[in-house]
């Protein structure tokens, strides 16, 4: 059977795990307390606990317009060994973003250990693409050619030996290929 760890509460809409790393990207909406999309890359980690001690820690760092994750609640735990998540980057979107949008976590197809994040954001029109060793942007996805503004979802796959992003707007679909 499986267990609620509650370890992050807050205005979340998307999670992306990469398991072989214990990564994942937590997306929140904006808030009272945050004016823009907040992308949070974690690590997951477990160990003892003492306790009364927070299940998150190292949210506040701000990357991108070094706006900062406020607003957001940590669970408490009870002394043992439990899941923790230590937040290691914010990546920093847009003003808005839909309800269905769908970021993605996946492995840099050319550097061995590092990660990338591709998060759709409305107000830039895009998909944007982060490198999460830097916390730097590094590409804007558009399917302009397609006619459509906003990307939905966007997800990484791989297929003959090449990598992909598939990036998914209301009506169409469009295919990035790893050069």
């Amino acid at each position: 059977d499986y267990d609620a760890v509650p370890l992050l509460n807050g205005n979340t809409y998307n999670i992306s795990w990469q398991t072989g790393v214990r990564h994942g990207l937590v997306s929140m909406r904006p808030g009272k307390n945050n004016t823009h999309v907040q992308h949070m890359l974690f690590q997951l980690s477990t160990g003892p606990v003492s306790a009364g001690a927070s299940a998150v820690t190292g949210v506040g760092t701000g990357v991108g317009t070094g706006v900062s994750v406020t607003g957001v609640s940590m669970s408490s735990t009870t002394a043992g060994s439990q899941p923790h998540l230590n937040c290691i980057m914010n990546l920093v979107g847009g003003v808005s973003a839909r309800a269905l949008s769908k970021a993605t976590l996946f492995r840099h197809p050319d550097q061995a250990g590092a990660l990338l994040a591709c998060v759709p954001d409305d107000s830039a029109q895009a998909a944007l693409l982060f490198d999460c060793q830097q916390g730097s942007e590094v590409q804007r996805l558009t399917c302009l050619s397609l006619g459509q503004k906003e990307i939905l979802h966007a997800r990484h796959f791989h297929y003959n030996g090449e990598h992909f992003i598939g990036a998914l707007t209301e009506t169409n679909l469009g295919i990035f290929k790893w050069t």
